[in-house]
């Protein structure tokens, strides 16, 4: 199982294809060690980069099995760091401050 280059079907559903099963494996996460064959595909986490679109329209790229738990709502979504397109205006002064988001 290690190192077994044939082929199975992904189970992920926005990713179809074939994937090595020595990577299959590698890639369950939290699956018993144990795990039969015929089970270990309902414990892959499918590696694929995903962009994410924040609330505040910018977006960060995630592995597919993490975008799809915070489109689940099973995880939060990510906080954003990146410079906000609108300052923060000091209502008193009128000046303004480049923030994050």
């Amino acid at each position: 199982r290690q190192h077994c280059p044939v082929e199975i079907d992904s189970s992920c559903k926005s990713h179809p294809g074939k994937v090595a099963c020595h990577l299959a494996f590698l890639r369950c996460r939290g699956a018993p060690q144990d795990t039969k064959y015929s089970e270990i595909m309902r414990y892959y986490e499918c590696p694929v980069v995903c962009s994410i679109t924040l609330p505040c329209s910018h977006t960060v790229d995630k592995p597919c099995h993490e975008a799809r738990l915070i489109s689940d709502g099973k995880h939060q979504m990510p906080q954003c760091n990146k410079k906000s397109p609108i300052p923060y205006t000091f209502s008193t002064w009128g000046h303004s401050k480049s923030v994050t988001c």
